[in-house]
C-alpha cells in the first residue's frame, strides 16, 4: 500500500509538472505496478507491457492540404528514413498485447516492463521472454520521504540488483534496462530536482546501478531515459546529466535499441487547449542531445489524449515525424493506457483512433523497411517502399500541417467523424472531465 501512495503521488506530481502551457510536455503516462503474469503476480494482477522525438534536418516541411501532393520529403530525406526499428508496446488493463495484435492485424516487437525494485524478479521478465517479445524494463526506485539518490548510491539497493543479476545470468538471454527514468524531473524520488537530489548524487547513482548489474555478467544492455523538458524550467544542457558511454553503451552501433530515449505525450485539453504536434514536442530535446551523442534515440513513451478531438490525426503525423523528422530514433514505444484519475485517455479510444495509429503504423514501416511486423491477412501490409515514394502522401489527406491539429475531427477526417463522435465522447465520459479541462 504505501509502495501504491508513493507512486500516485508521483505521478500527481508529474502531472503538475506539465501544467505550464508554454512548457513543452515531459512525460505523462502515468505508472502501474508490473504483474505480466496476473496468476503469479504480487501485485494484484495487473498487466503492464509497453510503450516509444525533433529537429528538422529531414528537409520535410508541413504543407496545405491544396498543396501535400507536391512538397513531400525529398529523396535525401527517403534514403535517411530506411533504418531498422523496434516497435514495442505497453498495453494496459483493457487488452493484452496479443489481442490488439490481432484487432489491429501488426506484430509488436518489444514490450517494455515497470518493476519496482523491491519487487525486481527475474520471472515476471522471463514470462515476457518466453512469449518471443523483447523486453526493455523499467526499474523504479520508490522511496518514500526525501530524494533517494544518495542511497542509491550507496547501495542501499544493491541486494535487489545482485539477485535480479544474477538470475538473469542463468538464464542467459539478452533485455535492455532503464533505470531512473526521467531522472530530470522532479515528480519522482530519484529525480535530480527532486528535494534532496542533485545532479552529481543522480550521476553517481546511475553508475552504481549499473557498475553492480555489469558485475553479475548478466547479459543487459542499459538504457538512459530524460523527460523531454527539465523540471521547472531548470536551464541545465542535457550534456550535463550524461554519464558517459561506458555506463549507457549497448556494445556496439549495431543495436535495436536506444541508449538514450525520452517521453513523448500530447496533453491536449488535460493540460493545454491545443494539440502539440510531435515536432514541437521534441524539438529541444532531439536538437540538443543529437549534438553530444551519436547513438540511436528511442521514444520511452508516445501517445495523446482525445479530449480536444483530432487525436487520429495526431496518430498519423506523429508516425510521419517518427519516419521522417527523427531519423536517429531507432525505437518506439506507445502507451495504450487510460488514466482516469489522472484525466489522460493514452488509449486507442475510438474506430478512428485504431484506423489512423494502424495506417501511421504501416506507413511507418513502409518509410523505414520495418520488417515482418504486419501480418499477411492485413488489408493495410506494406511492401518495401521505393526511395522516390512517400507512403505517407496517400493517408494524411487534408490539412497536412501542424495547424491542423487545432481543427476538430470533422476538419480533419471528414465522415469518419459521425460514426464515430458517439464512441468518442464515451471515451472522454468515462474520464470524468473536472472542470476546467475540457477546452
Amino acid at each position: 500500500m504505501e509502495l501504491e501512495q508513493s507512486r500516485l503521488l508521483a505521478e500527481q506530481r508529474r502531472m503538475a509538472a506539465d501544467t505550464d502551457p508554454e512548457q513543452e510536455v515531459a512525460g505523462a503516462g502515468g505508472r502501474q505496478l508490473i504483474a505480466v503474469d496476473q496468476k503469479d503476480s504480487p501485485v494484484g494482477g495487473l498487466t503492464s507491457v509497453s510503450s516509444w522525438s525533433e529537429t528538422p534536418n529531414s528537409g520535410f516541411t508541413g504543407s496545405s492540404s491544396s498543396s501535400y501532393s507536391n512538397i513531400s520529403p525529398s529523396t535525401e530525406s527517403l534514403k535517411k528514413a530506411r533504418r531498422k526499428t523496434t516497435i514495442g508496446l505497453l498495453s494496459g488493463p483493457q487488452k493484452t498485447m496479443k489481442q490488439r495484435e490481432k484487432s489491429y492485424k501488426v506484430k509488436f516487437d518489444a514490450v517494455m516492463m515497470y518493476l519496482p525494485i523491491q519487487d525486481l524478479q527475474w520471472r515476471y521478465v522471463a514470462n515476457q521472454l518466453n512469449d518471443k517479445k523483447s523486453v526493455q524494463l523499467v526499474i523504479e526506485f520508490f522511496d518514500s520521504g526525501s530524494g533517494n539518490l544518495k542511497k542509491i548510491a550507496s547501495g542501499a539497493y544493491d541486494k535487489y540488483l545482485i539477485k535480479f543479476g544474477r538470475d538473469a545470468k542463468k538464464d542467459g538471454r539478452r533485455i535492455y534496462v532503464r533505470p531512473l527514468h526521467e531522472f530530470n524531473g522532479d515528480w519522482y524520488p530519484w529525480g535530480v530536482y527532486y528535494p534532496g537530489n542533485n545532479i552529481k548524487d543522480f550521476r553517481n547513482a546511475y553508475k552504481r546501478i549499473i557498475s553492480v548489474l555489469k558485475s553479475t555478467r548478466a547479459n543487459l544492455k542499459f538504457q538512459m531515459s530524460f523527460a523531454a523538458k527539465n523540471a521547472t524550467k531548470k536551464k541545465v544542457p542535457f550534456k550535463d546529466f550524461f554519464v558517459g558511454n561506458e555506463y549507457v553503451d549497448q556494445a556496439s552501433h549495431r543495436l535495436k535499441f536506444k541508449s538514450l530515449c525520452v517521453t513523448s505525450y500530447n496533453q491536449c485539453g488535460a493540460t493545454y487547449p491545443k494539440n502539440r504536434p510531435l515536432k514541437k514536442i521534441l524539438k529541444t530535446f532531439y536538437s540538443s542531445v543529437t549534438k553530444f551523442t551519436k547513438r540511436p534515440l528511442c521514444i520511452a513513451e508516445i501517445s495523446s489524449t482525445g479530449i480536444c478531438k483530432g487525436k487520429p490525426y495526431w496518430l498519423k503525423q506523429s508516425w510521419r515525424s517518427l519516419a521522417y523528422d527523427f531519423n536517429r530514433v531507432t525505437t518506439v514505444n506507445w502507451f495504450f493506457e487510460n488514466k482516469k484519475s489522472l484525466h489522460r485517455d493514452w488509449d486507442l479510444n475510438s474506430k478512428a483512433d485504431v484506423k489512423a495509429w494502424v495506417q501511421g503504423y504501416h506507413a511507418f514501416a513502409k518509410a523505414t523497411g520495418h520488417k515482418s511486423r504486419a501480418l499477411l491477412d492485413s488489408p493495410d501490409a506494406t511492401a518495401n517502399n521505393d526511395d522516390d515514394e512517400d507512403p505517407f502522401a496517400a493517408i494524411m489527406g487534408e490539412h497536412d500541417d501542424d495547424e491542423a491539429l487545432e481543427d476538430p475531427f470533422a476538419a480533419i477526417m471528414g465522415g469518419e467523424e459521425e460514426e464515430d463522435d458517439a464512441e468518442e465522447e464515451a471515451a472522454v465520459a468515462l474520464l470524468s472531465p473536472a472542470k476546467g479541462l475540457l477546452p
